[in-house]
């Protein structure tokens, strides 16, 4: 799978960023986990969430190139 934009490799480790919101933006952030989709085109963390997940939601569509920046799911 590759980024319709740039053409990278969304296989390869920390290809592909995603966003979770935080329920309470007053006590915690926003959160970013990278890593990148296996070949059945399915996400696989490649560390830990910018800030623990825990009262948070992933956002639709807010998978993207890390390279690019461009919404690849």
């Amino acid at each position: 799978m590759n980024c319709p934009k740039c053409k990278s490799d969304l296989g390869e480790v920390g290809a592909v960023t995603r966003e979770y919101l935080a329920r309470n933006q007053q006590e915690n952030e926003d959160s970013y986990l990278v890593g990148h989709y296996d070949q059945s085109g399915n996400f696989e963390p490649d560390g830990k969430p910018s800030y623990p997940v825990v009262n948070h939601d992933l956002v639709d569509g807010s998978d993207s190139c890390t390279h690019c920046g461009t919404v690849v799911g």
